[in-house]
């Protein structure tokens, strides 16, 4: 299991991410299964945080 800081909680719902990036929900799945977005099992819940879905917004850093 990874331990995560409380600040890195996971505080973003699928649909809020969908949202944000401007991609349906199966795509946003679809990024989360290729390994390409981190997500995180809450309950039964999927969420992502917000710093991850900030970093795919922006694109790879240069020099990727």
């Amino acid at each position: 299991m990874r331990y995560i800081e409380e600040h890195e909680a996971p505080n973003v719902d699928t649909r809020e991410a969908a949202r944000q990036l401007g991609v349906p929900f199966r795509e946003l799945y679809a990024l989360i299964d290729a390994g390409k977005l981190p997500a995180y099992k809450v309950g039964r819940d999927i969420k992502l945080r917000q710093t991850d879905v900030d970093d795919f917004r922006q694109g790879p850093a240069d020099g990727e």
